[in-house]
C-alpha cells in the first residue's frame, strides 16, 4: 500500500522558484497606490489576479511602445488616454 501511495503522490511534487524584485528599480508611491486601487476595482469586477496581471502587462506594452516612438521623435507628452484604438 505504501508503494501505491507513493505512485499517486509522485506527480504532485512541485518545484519552487525564488522571485526577486529587480535591482535599482523603484516605483513611485503614486503609481503603487493607483495600482492597489485598480486591483481593488478589478477584484470587485470578479477578475482574477492572474488574469489582471496578464492584461495589465499587455496594456502597458502599448503605452511603453508609444512612449518610445514619441521619445524618438523628441515630442514626449504625458499620456492622457489609451494610445491606440483597441477596436
Amino acid at each position: 500500500m505504501k508503494f501505491q501511495e507513493l505512485l499517486e503522490e509522485y506527480n504532485m511534487l512541485t518545484r519552487q522558484q525564488r522571485l526577486f524584485y529587480p535591482r535599482n528599480f523603484k516605483l513611485s508611491e503614486k503609481f503603487i497606490s493607483a495600482l492597489k486601487q485598480e486591483m481593488k476595482v478589478q477584484d470587485e469586477a470578479d477578475i482574477s489576479p492572474d488574469d489582471f496581471t496578464r492584461k495589465l502587462i499587455k496594456a502597458l506594452q502599448f503605452y511603453v511602445s508609444d512612449y518610445k516612438k514619441l521619445k524618438k521623435a523628441k515630442t514626449v507628452t504625458p499620456i492622457q488616454k489609451a494610445p491606440r484604438s483597441l477596436n
